[in-house]
């Protein structure tokens, strides 16, 4: 370490030098061998007395820089090379340097910090036992002026460093006092707060319960300090004291509720009701977890004590929900809108828990915030009576339908309200959230419809009228009376033909009427729904007919959205259409020829997606009074896919397929579509089946659904069924992993329906080998890891209806060297040969041996296999 001075002056001058190359330097070949050099002569034993002489105060900061982090580099890498009489002297430097740096610059000032911390790790405690209170100590005793101000920073923010890296709350002990003192120092405020919330919410904490109430004692010692910081609308301070209190209840809240002492259970009280801010949100739903999940007596006690805490931040929400005053809000942009709502959203959450512990004294207190709102003399502001219809619309998925004290004092006061658009909104969707309870109430049903109603009418209610009387519509429309049901009808069918709705409330308003209509008897559905959708079943049938253009196909997209709605709500009962008509087939029957003339639009994905979804629903819908329709349905699904095949088309098929695949009348009709379907799709797939992934995962699924459905679709005919397994082999070689999914679904059902069928028996034999074969190579890694598992489903089925088949052929593929992998032996291959064989009833063990065998072909099996 004793170099002479005129040495230490020419490699003083040579970092220098190369610093400056490095810095202001334009051939980057210079660069490159000056960062070279620093880093060889950071490296060096020169360095530890080098780097305080680029430290010196006439530098420039760029080369003080460089000094420092030489030192944190000799501290933290090259610290046995410090013999330790130099302790002193080093840690005397630091000290001083850190000093001399506090006025800036900063970046030297920091590396200066790091670089004490690193001392102190790498002497505590043998050398240094009590280094973070002597640090503090030392910097507090420094002085009152604004250097030492500077440096006090920096050693809190050091602390911050060294609580993440590990410094327990127990290693803290004599120096949190000083922190605490800290907080109230201004410019020391927001590190000070950091600090405390890295060691309140540090999981060692919970190591250390006795340390950790002394911790909570200290921070109680604040709770003035925040209340005089609310009162005096001091945000910044209420923010940050608020964000220790909170971090510390939320991170300990089970010590806290887990008190030996009264004084303990105090303090845990006292700290808890503190932080009524809606920022504690995560501690008021945990809170409500962990005292619903106490033992009765427990829980009761725990009720008894916080529920007043929980129950007045209704109040504390109701402020907070509330909307800014209207010139505010209207200079909102719209993300701040959406982050308003969802500050919202975040609050009813919030509250929901409390009402789940709560219950009807959480509903009591809602009806009282809302009852004297409006009793008072003078009108209160529409921002806090939508605030608190709000907040009694969030808890609606929780309140008993059985609850008859307060919901009907709440609907009593609606009539009171005051008139504003946005009250008026939020007291429709409240409604509509009761959707449930008023399905058990009809009387007070008839009394909120005309409400509802009502809105249907006005541009800035439409939109909650709509979502409000659909809930209502859902759950109750078979609790009305045919007086209140045609109202809805008849309002509905307004607001659908008129002007003052958008597209979303106008579909709406379909499934009201679907809804609707689905309770009356199918004569006089089917008369309604002719009255209420000619003119949309015209509309289409004209769109249909002109070229395809930006325009007409969002128009074209509205008609098929709103057929969509329509079949999805317009469901009778059986018993209500009995022999008669289906008024959903009434529709499909009507809107088939235009169905049949959208050849132009269907290479459009977004139409052809509407266009079969309408199907799939009409299907779902009309189920078994569909009659000659099935027959118009099947042409013109298998005509769509020869011209144009796509999953989406073949997805279709499926559906129509499964559902009258085992119905003698129709049966005809179904296999032509199943037959000219898998003719078309062999075809496609003959070319190349790696270009066409979805549609071969499709297809898998769609020929399942044939097995399902009638195992004769698959087997009547000149060998379809071959074809079908040769193209199933292939897909098992793909490595897409829902197409192989889909493959081995198919095999399976394949091979149960063998039991029945001697066609299906013979090609299982035939091809079965190969079958086997396709199965362990994608075991070993011919497909993707996680499509093991499917691979593993083909095995069990062999293994449970033809096992003598099955041992005969994993005989027979695992005889061939080298096969599947050279990494397993032959031991190995008989071990799973045999693991897999003798598991006939326990499919998870079939699949824990195909995972361990997998992962040995792999490469990725680190002991010998065992089964």
């Amino acid at each position: 370490m004793n170099n002479t001075e005129e040495q230490l002056q020419a490699l003083l001058y040579q970092c220098e030098q190369a610093l400056f190359t490095l810095y202001s330097g334009h051939d980057q070949t210079n660069r490159d061998t000056a960062h070279k050099w620093l880093l060889t002569t950071q490296k060096s034993h020169q360095a530890w007395q080098l780097c305080w002489r680029l430290m010196q105060t006439d530098k420039p900061p760029e080369i003080q820089f460089f000094g420092a982090s030489m030192l944190y580099f000799k501290i933290a890498k090259n610290w046995g090379e410090l013999q330790e009489e130099h302790y002193n002297d080093l840690r005397s430097e630091l000290f001083k340097h850190i000093f001399t740096f506090s006025p800036g610059p900063r970046i030297v000032l920091t590396r200066l910090c790091v670089a004490l911390g690193a001392f102190a790790l790498n002497t505590m405690p043998e050398y240094w036992s009590n280094a973070i209170s002597d640090i503090i100590t030392t910097l507090q005793n420094a002085g009152g002026s604004s250097q030492a101000i500077q440096v006090r920073q920096q050693a809190l923010k050091c602390m911050i460093s060294w609580v993440q890296f590990g410094v327990t709350i127990s290693d803290l002990g004599d120096t949190l006092p000083l922190v605490f003192e800290s907080i109230h120092n201004p410019e020391l405020f927001d590190t000070s707060v950091d600090l405390i919330v890295e060691v309140a919410t540090h999981p060692s904490g919970m190591k250390y319960p006795s340390y950790m109430w002394n911790f909570v004692s200290s921070v109680l010692t604040l709770s003035e300090s925040l209340r005089t910081a609310l009162q005096s609308g001091d945000v910044d301070t209420s923010r940050g004291l608020c964000r220790v209190m909170v971090s510390l209840a939320e991170t300990h809240l089970k010590l806290l509720l887990s008190a030996d002492s009264e004084e303990k259970e105090l303090q845990g009280f006292t700290l808890v009701q503190n932080v009524q801010v809606p920022q504690a949100g995560i501690l008021w739903m945990s809170s409500v977890d962990d005292i619903s999940s106490e033992e009765p007596s427990t829980m009761e006690k725990h009720k008894a004590m916080y529920g007043p805490v929980l129950l007045s931040l209704c109040q504390v929400f109701m402020r907070k929900v509330q909307y800014p005053p209207e010139n505010v809000w209207q200079g909102f942009s719209s993300d701040e809108k959406e982050q308003f709502r969802c500050y919202r959203q975040d609050i009813a959450d919030t509250l929901m828990y409390v009402y789940c512990l709560l219950r009807g004294h959480c509903l009591q207190q809602l009806y009282h915030m809302l009852s004297e709102l409006l009793a008072g003399e003078t009108q209160p502001s529409w921002q806090s009576v939508d605030a608190t219809l709000y907040l009694i619309q969030s808890v609606a998925e929780y309140v008993e339908p059985t609850e008859e004290s307060f919901i009907p004092a709440i609907l009593s006061l609606l009539p009171r309200l005051p008139s504003h658009s946005y009250v008026s909104q939020t007291a429709l969707l409240m409604v509509g959230s009761y959707s449930e309870w008023l399905k058990c109430h009809p009387d007070h049903l008839r009394s909120v419809l005309p409400v509802l109603l009502g809105g249907l009418s006005q541009v800035h209610l439409a939109s909650a009228s709509t979502q409000a009387l659909r809930g209502i519509c859902e759950e109750c429309v078979q609790d009305l009376e045919p007086g209140s049901l045609m109202e809805i009808l008849t309002h509905c069918q307004t607001g659908l033909s008129g002007g003052v709705m958008k597209e979303r409330e106008r579909i709406r308003c379909v499934e009201c009427i679907g809804h609707v209509l689905s309770v009356q008897d199918s004569a006089g559905a089917v008369e309604q729904v002719k009255a209420v959708f000619t003119p949309y079943v015209e509309g289409l049938a004209q769109i249909v007919q002109q070229q395809p253009t930006a325009e007409l196909k969002a128009n074209l997209q509205f008609h098929l959205r709103l057929f969509v709605v329509l079949f999805k709500c317009l469901d009778p009962e059986n018993e209500n259409i009995g022999n008669k008509i289906h008024p959903a087939a009434v529709v499909l029957n009507d809107i088939l020829p235009s169905l049949k003339s959208m050849a132009p639009w269907m290479q459009d994905n977004d139409v052809q997606q509407q266009f079969c979804l309408c199907l799939e629903r009409a299907i779902g819908t009309i189920r078994d009074y569909m009659g000659g329709l099935v027959s118009g349905l099947s042409e013109l699904v298998v005509g769509y896919f020869s011209v144009s095949p796509t999953s989406g088309i073949l997805d279709l098929a499926s559906t129509l397929i499964g559902m009258y695949g085992m119905v003698d009348e129709h049966y005809r009709t179904i296999l032509l579509v199943f037959q000219r379907i898998t003719t078309t799709t062999l075809q496609l797939l003959q070319s190349n089946l790696r270009d066409f992934p979805d549609i071969l995962q499709s297809f898998m699924q769609f020929v399942c659904r044939g097995l399902k459905a009638n195992t004769k679709l698959v087997f009547e005919g000149d060998g379809y069924h071959v074809n079908i397994f040769q193209c199933g082999l292939a897909a098992l070689d793909v490595q897409e992993s829902h197409t192989v999914r889909a493959a081995c679904t198919f095999f399976s059902t394949f091979i149960t329906a063998c039991e029945n069928e001697e066609t299906a028996k013979r090609t299982l034999q035939e091809y079965g080998s190969y079958l086997v074969s396709q199965v362990i190579r994608g075991i070993a890694g011919g497909v993707p890891r996680q499509c093991t598992d499917y691979m593993a489903e083909i095995l069990f089925a062999l293994n449970r209806h033809n096992v003598t088949m099955l041992s005969r052929w994993m005989q027979e593929v695992m005889e061939v060297e080298g096969f599947p992998s050279n990494l397993v032996t032959v031991s190995q291959k008989e071990q799973f040969s045999s693991a897999v064989l003798r598991e006939r009833a326990h499919r998870r063990r079939v699949k824990e041996s195909v995972t361990q065998f997998s992962l040995l072909c792999r490469g990725l099996y680190g002991t010998a296999y065992a089964s």
